[in-house]
Protein backbone atom coordinates (compact mmCIF):
# COMPACT_ATOMS: atom_id res chain seq x y z
CA UNK A 1 0.00 0.00 0.00
CA UNK A 2 1.35 3.56 -0.72
CA UNK A 3 1.44 6.63 1.31
CA UNK A 4 0.27 9.45 -0.57
CA UNK A 5 -0.44 13.03 1.27
CA UNK A 6 -0.53 13.58 5.52
CA UNK A 7 -0.41 10.35 7.51
CA UNK A 8 -1.08 9.78 11.32
CA UNK A 9 -0.29 6.43 12.27
CA UNK A 10 -1.05 5.28 16.10
CA UNK A 11 0.93 2.30 16.51
CA UNK A 12 1.49 0.06 19.95
CA UNK A 13 4.31 -1.86 19.30
CA UNK A 14 7.76 -1.27 17.86
CA UNK A 15 7.56 -0.28 13.96
CA UNK A 16 10.73 -0.52 11.47
CA UNK A 17 11.03 1.82 8.86
CA UNK A 18 13.48 1.18 5.81
CA UNK A 19 14.75 3.93 4.38
CA UNK A 20 16.26 4.01 1.00
CA UNK A 21 16.91 6.81 -1.31
CA UNK A 22 19.61 7.16 -4.94
CA UNK A 23 19.49 4.12 -6.34
CA UNK A 24 19.82 5.44 -9.80
CA UNK A 25 19.11 2.26 -12.19
CA UNK A 26 19.83 -0.17 -9.48
CA UNK A 27 16.49 -1.64 -8.43
CA UNK A 28 18.12 -5.53 -7.28
CA UNK A 29 20.04 -3.61 -4.54
CA UNK A 30 16.74 -2.69 -2.76
CA UNK A 31 15.26 -6.39 -2.74
CA UNK A 32 18.95 -7.43 -1.44
CA UNK A 33 18.63 -4.30 1.53
CA UNK A 34 15.38 -6.06 2.15
CA UNK A 35 16.37 -9.46 2.92
CA UNK A 36 19.57 -8.57 4.45
CA UNK A 37 17.09 -5.96 7.01
CA UNK A 38 14.54 -8.96 7.43
CA UNK A 39 11.51 -7.47 10.00
CA UNK A 40 10.54 -3.97 8.48
CA UNK A 41 6.97 -2.97 8.58
CA UNK A 42 7.41 0.59 6.42
CA UNK A 43 9.62 1.27 3.50
CA UNK A 44 10.41 4.91 2.29
CA UNK A 45 12.09 5.77 -0.77
CA UNK A 46 13.37 9.48 -1.04
CA UNK A 47 14.08 9.69 -4.43
CA UNK A 48 16.49 9.50 -7.61
CA UNK A 49 15.58 6.38 -8.75
CA UNK A 50 11.80 6.08 -8.61
CA UNK A 51 11.26 3.62 -11.40
CA UNK A 52 13.81 1.11 -8.88
CA UNK A 53 10.98 1.69 -6.30
CA UNK A 54 8.08 0.80 -8.47
CA UNK A 55 9.91 -2.47 -10.02
CA UNK A 56 10.30 -3.74 -6.30
CA UNK A 57 8.15 -6.08 -5.09
CA UNK A 58 8.06 -4.85 -1.40
CA UNK A 59 5.91 -8.30 -0.26
CA UNK A 60 2.77 -6.25 1.50
CA UNK A 61 4.93 -3.80 3.19
CA UNK A 62 3.48 -0.20 3.37
CA UNK A 63 5.29 2.12 1.72
CA UNK A 64 5.75 5.55 0.63
CA UNK A 65 8.02 7.82 -1.92
CA UNK A 66 9.29 11.05 -3.25
CA UNK A 67 10.32 11.75 -6.49
CA UNK A 68 13.64 13.17 -6.63
CA UNK A 69 15.42 15.50 -9.16
CA UNK A 70 16.51 13.08 -11.69
CA UNK A 71 12.78 11.34 -11.19
CA UNK A 72 11.06 13.16 -14.40
CA UNK A 73 7.69 12.47 -15.74
CA UNK A 74 5.89 11.06 -12.81
CA UNK A 75 3.65 11.62 -10.47
CA UNK A 76 5.20 11.22 -7.01
CA UNK A 77 4.84 14.60 -4.79
CA UNK A 78 7.93 16.58 -3.84
CA UNK A 79 6.87 16.22 0.26
CA UNK A 80 5.19 13.68 2.04
CA UNK A 81 4.22 13.80 5.82
CA UNK A 82 3.78 11.08 8.33
CA UNK A 83 2.66 12.33 11.71
CA UNK A 84 3.63 9.04 14.40
CA UNK A 85 3.86 9.48 18.89
CA UNK A 86 3.54 13.24 18.26
CA UNK A 87 6.33 13.49 15.96
CA UNK A 88 5.84 15.04 12.53
CA UNK A 89 8.57 13.72 9.98
CA UNK A 90 9.06 15.28 6.77
CA UNK A 91 9.78 12.93 3.24
CA UNK A 92 11.67 14.98 0.74
CA UNK A 93 14.71 14.20 -1.90
CA UNK A 94 16.23 17.82 -1.00
CA UNK A 95 16.96 19.19 -3.98
CA UNK A 96 13.94 21.46 -3.11
CA UNK A 97 16.02 22.78 -0.40
CA UNK A 98 19.63 22.75 -1.51
CA UNK A 99 20.84 20.45 1.26
CA UNK A 100 24.10 20.14 -1.27
CA UNK A 101 24.93 23.45 0.12
CA UNK A 102 23.88 22.85 3.63
CA UNK A 103 21.06 22.02 5.70
CA UNK A 104 19.79 25.33 6.86
CA UNK A 105 16.93 25.98 4.51
CA UNK A 106 15.38 22.32 5.11
CA UNK A 107 15.87 23.05 9.34
CA UNK A 108 14.53 26.24 8.96
CA UNK A 109 11.29 25.21 6.81
CA UNK A 110 10.96 22.46 9.39
CA UNK A 111 11.01 23.81 12.16
CA UNK A 112 8.50 27.47 10.66
CA UNK A 113 6.12 24.09 9.37
CA UNK A 114 6.16 22.15 13.01
CA UNK A 115 8.19 19.22 11.68
CA UNK A 116 10.78 18.03 14.28
CA UNK A 117 12.32 15.23 12.07
CA UNK A 118 13.18 15.19 8.34
CA UNK A 119 14.06 12.10 6.26
CA UNK A 120 15.90 13.57 3.33
CA UNK A 121 18.66 12.15 0.23
CA UNK A 122 20.27 13.97 -2.33
CA UNK A 123 23.62 14.13 -1.40
CA UNK A 124 24.18 10.63 -1.70
CA UNK A 125 25.94 11.10 2.00
CA UNK A 126 24.76 9.01 4.55
CA UNK A 127 24.48 11.42 8.13
CA UNK A 128 22.48 12.37 10.79
CA UNK A 129 22.07 16.10 12.49
CA UNK A 130 20.32 18.38 14.87
CA UNK A 131 19.74 21.51 13.87
CA UNK A 132 17.39 23.73 16.08
CA UNK A 133 15.55 21.42 17.37
CA UNK A 134 15.05 19.61 14.28
CA UNK A 135 16.60 16.12 13.38
CA UNK A 136 17.78 15.82 10.13
CA UNK A 137 18.40 11.97 8.74
CA UNK A 138 20.07 11.31 5.00
CA UNK A 139 20.26 7.23 4.87
CA UNK A 140 22.82 7.86 2.01
CA UNK A 141 22.96 6.40 -1.61
CA UNK A 142 22.39 2.47 -2.04
CA UNK A 143 24.12 2.94 -5.22
CA UNK A 144 26.65 5.73 -5.80
CA UNK A 145 27.98 7.00 -2.36
CA UNK A 146 29.75 10.08 -2.37
CA UNK A 147 31.65 9.07 0.35
CA UNK A 148 32.03 5.33 1.94
CA UNK A 149 30.09 2.73 0.92
CA UNK A 150 26.37 2.07 -0.04
CA UNK A 151 24.21 2.60 2.58
CA UNK A 152 20.50 2.69 3.69
CA UNK A 153 18.90 3.62 6.78
CA UNK A 154 17.03 2.34 9.19
CA UNK A 155 13.84 3.84 11.79
CA UNK A 156 12.90 2.00 14.86
CA UNK A 157 9.91 3.51 16.82
CA UNK A 158 9.35 1.67 20.42
CA UNK A 159 6.06 1.36 22.13
CA UNK A 160 7.00 4.16 23.73
CA UNK A 161 7.63 6.29 20.77
CA UNK A 162 11.20 6.75 21.26
CA UNK A 163 13.28 7.14 18.19
CA UNK A 164 16.29 5.31 17.41
CA UNK A 165 17.82 6.03 13.64
CA UNK A 166 20.68 3.33 12.05
CA UNK A 167 22.55 3.12 8.54
CA UNK A 168 23.28 -0.14 6.75
CA UNK A 169 26.12 -0.59 4.54
CA UNK A 170 25.11 -2.35 1.60
CA UNK A 171 27.31 -5.67 0.59
CA UNK A 172 27.74 -7.38 -2.49
CA UNK A 173 30.21 -10.12 -4.03
CA UNK A 174 28.60 -8.57 -7.46
CA UNK A 175 28.64 -5.03 -6.68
Amino acid sequence: MLLSGAYCLYCFMKKVFLIISDTHGRAGRIKKVMNTVGKADYAVFLGDGIRDFEATDFGGLMTAAVRGNCDAYCDYPDTLTLEIYGHKLLFCHGHTFGVKYGLDRLAAFCAQNGYDIALYGHTHRASEERINGVTLFNPGSLSLPSEGKASYGLLTVDENGSFLFSHGEYRSFFG
